[in-house]
């Protein structure tokens, strides 16, 4: 697992360091460990974390952060009995993988009609024909959603032939079904799920779409779903390419291209309607996972956004910013830039509005006044105990999780990398 942490302001030869300092590899691991060691202690005696509306989707958050952890301490898996949280992460599938509770089957996965749109063809999701997928639900209203981030748990298991831990059996060959298969019928039904037709092609919204084209959409859903299905790529899932073509529809409808101040992210809906620094991660991310070059001007003009609005205001639900300047920060946000910098290759941008990308959005060296790095920022405000304070869409839990995600920075990269 990488960790790309910048130096520490320690030299011998230095008579002495400036008045702000980053924030050094020690304290972030110490943040690190801390963050791990209070997130493990919040787990429910039935394997989940606690969330009044969405315990399946923080659950895998949850997970997704204690397996990466177990990586990064040097374990085969986070299955390890030698790793201090493996039945945490074992009692956290047993909640997750229970039949007719937490996953569902969805069958017939009936064929796509995209003839009048992006590619033209009809699609079948059904990638290994067997006629159905599976979904995760917390409840009717999010399932996309909270697919696309039990996708991510299933990715950061890192162990896609393992039996699952729910006994969950949907191929009825008397065994478990494995992470992997699990991880391709979730797969197969996010592409079923994805809208067809109209202004919100190739997008995604709360509910599952099925050949409707009027169906809504949302740019911070289909974020999410995005992220599941890149994942689930890189496990070893197979994700139809007619998917990305139709998901590149979407980023024409939803990217706002109006002059103004939000030229360039990414919008709620269309009409440049509710357009931030989240939605516009989300944006940098599906633009890699559809294979769109970063020499692309819709690229460009993403990261010029993020870039222009990096230093607003952030933490309410109408700000354009990632809130550096409010604490609590938008730890949601910061892990949706994250994961698109990470994955894109993205080290340096311009963050102080000199037209110049030499500014480390992770940790500066040394850090503006008042910092505007994550990793400054992440350090400060985590409380003693470890957590981070609830935050913008977020519980106690999931916004601690967030931040701790935030800090690892660990996301597999898109190919190739073409920064200009």
């Amino acid at each position: 697992m990488k960790q790309k942490l910048i130096g520490l302001c320690v030299s011998l030869a230095m008579a002495f360091c400036p008045a702000a300092f980053a924030a050094t590899d020690i304290e972030i691991e110490t943040a690190i460990t801390d963050g791990v060691a209070w997130l493990a202690g919040q787990q429910n005696p039935d394997g989940s974390w606690p969330h009044a509306s969405y315990p399946v989707a923080t659950t895998c958050f949850a997970l997704t952060k204690l397996q990466h952890r177990a990586y990064e301490l040097g374990y085969p898996s986070p299955f390890d009995p030698a790793y201090d949280y493996h039945q945490n992460v074992i009692d956290g599938w047993q909640y997750v993988l229970v039949n007719d509770t937490r996953t569902f089957l969805q069958a017939p996965l009936d064929v796509q009609d995209h003839t009048a749109g992006a590619t033209g063809t009809m699609d079948d999701p059904d990638v290994n024909g067997n006629d159905y997928g599976v979904y995760f639900q917390d409840n009717s209203s999010h399932i996309n959603y909270t697919t696309g981030v039990c996708l991510m748990a299933l990715w950061a298991s890192g162990t896609p032939s393992r039996p699952n831990d729910g006994g969950l059996d949907y191929n009825a060959n008397s065994s478990p079904d494995t992470f992997l298969e699990l991880a391709q019928e979730a797969v197969e039904w996010l592409a079923w799920s994805q809208n067809d037709g109209g202004s919100g092609e190739g997008s995604w919204d709360y509910l599952p779409s099925d050949n409707d084209l009027a169906a809504t959409y949302d740019g911070s859903i289909g974020g999410y779903a995005a992220l599941g299905l890149a994942l689930g790529e890189a496990f070893g899932a197979n994700v139809p390419a007619w998917v990305k073509t139709e998901m590149e529809a979407s980023f024409n409808n939803m990217q706002c291209l109006t002059p103004g101040a939000n030229y360039g992210g990414m919008s709620y809906r269309t009409n440049c309607n509710w357009v931030n620094q989240y939605k516009t991660g989300h944006l940098l991310w599906g633009l890699g996972f559809a294979g769109i070059p970063q020499t692309d001007q819709r690229f460009q003009d993403a990261l010029a956004y993020i870039e222009t609005h990096w230093r607003d205001v952030g933490g309410g639900t109408t700000a354009t910013g990632w809130g550096y300047n409010t604490s609590p920060a938008d730890y949601q946000a910061m892990f949706v830039l994250m994961k698109g910098f990470e994955a894109l290759g993205i080290e340096l941008i311009d963050t102080d509005g000199d037209t110049e990308r030499d500014d480390d959005w992770f940790n500066q060296d040394p850090p503006l006044t008042p910092a505007d790095d994550f990793a400054s920022v992440l350090v400060a405000q985590q409380n003693t105990d470890g957590s981070w304070p609830s935050c913008n869409w977020g519980t106690v839990e999931l916004c601690s999780t967030w931040a701790l995600l935030t800090l690892e920075r660990d996301i597999p990269e898109f190919e190739p990398v073409l920064m200009p």
